[in-house]
């Protein structure tokens, strides 16, 4: 299912691009439904500092997980989008991602929380990213979980300067990379623990011209890209 939420934020005129870079990986293999990851790098101080994380999972119960809370270094942050495959069956392996921001000023590093509605996740895995300069803090989602071949996909307004964040996790019987359109790739299954199942991926590109319906998806070459969960969004 294709999802487009909160299609504003197309900002016309001049102004400072937007600046976004990826700071931090990190894993966590228990079964909670609370995840508190420590020591999270955040980058450089700035008033305007958002800092964005993909909340990436997998799991087994034949559930759907939905983000109940998030804090960024003790700061609330707040929902941007979230997607699931499934859920598939029992025993059958579900991938999801969730995505959640705050402003977060200060600080050089923290602790990076998040609660989810039901235990039962085989693995966690975040991103993370820095952002400065927005002029409109409610950014443009959209949201897919259904394959077209291997791929999922979006179309996002994007205003002067703005940019795009996205997020992918796939089921694949291999690691092979996730390739991604709209946005530059900063990490995928290279990092990570899990090849042969869950792959987590994420991409975001900074300074772009105005651009209406901009296309980012998340194409998995490994062999059986079953199923996954897609997240995009744009700040101005």
């Amino acid at each position: 299912m294709l999802k487009v939420t909160q299609l504003h934020g197309f900002n016309g005129g001049a102004k400072t691009p937007l600046s976004v870079s990826l700071q931090a990986q990190a894993t966590d293999s228990n079964n909670l439904t609370t995840y508190s990851f420590a020591g999270v790098t955040f980058g450089a101080d700035s008033p305007s500092r958002r800092i964005i994380v993909a909340f990436h999972y997998s799991l087994s119960d034949n559930t759907t997980k939905t983000f109940s809370s998030a804090t960024i270094a003790g700061i609330a942050a707040t929902l941007v989008g979230q997607s699931q495959s499934g859920p598939s069956g029992a025993a059958i392996i579900d991938t999801g991602v969730i995505m959640f921001s705050a402003i977060v000023p200060t600080g050089a590093s923290g602790t990076v929380s998040i609660t989810v509605n039901s235990s039962g996740i085989l693995r966690a895995y975040i991103g993370v990213w820095r952002q400065i300069d927005e002029s409109i803090a409610t950014p443009n989602v959209v949201t897919d979980n259904t394959l077209t071949g291997s791929t999922l996909s979006g179309a996002l307004n994007v205003g002067d300067g703005g940019s795009v964040i996205a997020a992918s996790t796939f089921l694949a019987t291999s690691g092979a990379p996730i390739n991604y359109a709209g946005a530059t790739k900063d990490y995928d299954p290279g990092s990570h623990a899990e090849l042969s199942t869950m792959i987590s991926s994420g991409a975001s590109i900074g300074g772009l011209s105005a651009e209406v319906g901009r296309t980012v998806s998340a194409t998995g070459t490994g062999a059986s890209t079953v199923r996954g969960g897609f997240v995009a969004a744009s700040w101005s």
